[in-house]
């Protein structure tokens, strides 16, 4: 497998990282202790999530609605945080800020968490990449048709039947594989899509790398989230250079 490169223009376009938990006991004022918290590195007002509440069947009941948890967002857009009763789930939108950063936002992000909700355990450790690769195309042959052979540029995609009706209009592909890793008692699930179909410079195609693990527990100090972390963030390099062509990565090495 190749070593992951040094990119001076990645091509993600978000990265996330998502904590679930399976027990906690919430402050009764958890949503204002996050607030408090975390209010300056988030300059907007955060929404609120109400729980949908269940239909009694007694109309002149009014069904309770509670506080589930609360969605950050950075001024510029470039931030969110969601945290409630399920977890916490971070992630920055581009320019990529690198894996240090996102790391270390999410610490201070769960500080804030497991003071405000106080989970015992995490049971889903997961990290997920989106990356947008715009592959140039062509079309000045006669007929004015884009041109673009996606093995030139990816490893993985569509194999498609030439005897398919009309299969020379084909505009869009969507492909899915979900791959256990079980040296890290985890998952995969790959996905790779064209995205848009008005850039007639170029041709658009999402490569989403989502990589999770259900199968084990922590807990919620547990120092040992990092590091599995760590573990997950350098499968993700191994999947995303063994995706693409070294014609790809010229696109933003």
């Amino acid at each position: 497998m190749e070593e992951p490169l040094h990119y001076s223009r990645p091509p993600v376009i978000e990265a996330i990282i998502d904590l679930h938990v399976a027990e906690f006991t919430p402050a009764s004022t958890a949503a204002t202790i996050l607030q408090g918290m975390l209010g300056a590195r988030f300059s907007d007002s955060p929404e609120v999530m109400l729980t949908q509440p269940s239909d009694s069947g007694n109309v002149s009941v009014a069904p309770a609605q509670r506080i589930e948890g609360l969605r950050f967002k950075s001024s510029d857009g470039n931030r969110t945080l969601v945290a409630g009763e399920n977890g916490l789930s971070y992630s920055v939108r581009r320019p990529y800020p690198g894996w240090e950063v996102l790391r270390d936002e999410t610490k201070e992000c769960w500080a804030a968490y497991c003071k405000a909700y106080r989970p015992q355990a995490v049971n889903r450790i997961a990290i997920r990449y989106i990356n947008l690769i715009r592959v140039p195309v062509s079309d000045d042959n006669e007929d004015g048709k884009l041109e673009i052979d996606l093995a030139d540029y990816f490893r993985n995609g569509p194999v498609i039947s030439d005897d398919l009706p009309n299969i020379e209009h084909a505009v869009g592909f969507y492909v899915q594989v979900l791959i256990n890793q079980p040296d890290l008692n985890s998952q995969l699930l790959l996905r790779q899509a064209r995205i848009g179909t008005d850039d007639r410079d170029t041709f658009n195609v999402a490569l989403d790398i989502d990589l999770f693990c259900t199968a084990e527990s922590w807990s919620a100090d547990d120092d040992s989230i990092w590091s599995f972390l760590e573990s997950l963030r350098i499968r993700k390099n191994q999947v995303f250079e063994a995706s693409l062509t070294s014609k790809a990565k010229e696109l933003f090495r």
